[in-house]
């Protein structure tokens, strides 16, 4: 029985998918949570579903973790978000800990 906690991790971002279009997420990130809702404990259908719920939004909050710390630990997970529309704006800070990133993808229609 396998007992560690895992987390979401990217797997693959899609070139014409929002992550790849906006370019803060890259393979290997952590995802934390998706406008507010955590993922920590989270099955795949669960997480995936989280995904598609955030497609409705016009722009999306993602918590990620990145560094040498989170791919390794983590069973990886593949998810596309959409066709990126609109303005995203990211924060990073770094310290003496893997970098948590806050990014806000715009996903919504023009016009």
């Amino acid at each position: 029985m396998d007992l560690e906690q895992k987390s979401i991790t990217v797997h693959r971002v899609f070139s014409k998918g929002v992550a790849g279009l906006e370019g803060t997420i890259q393979r290997g990130d952590s995802i934390l949570s998706i406008n507010g809702s955590s993922l920590e404990g989270t099955s795949h259908v669960e997480a995936v579903s989280c995904l598609h719920q955030a497609r409705l939004s016009s722009q999306v909050l993602v918590v990620i973790r990145r560094g040498k710390d989170s791919e390794g630990q983590m069973s990886p997970r593949q998810h596309d978000l959409a066709h990126h529309t609109g303005r995203s704006y990211s924060l990073g800070c770094r310290e003496n800990r893997p970098e948590t990133t806050r990014s806000v993808m715009g996903l919504g229609g023009t016009g």
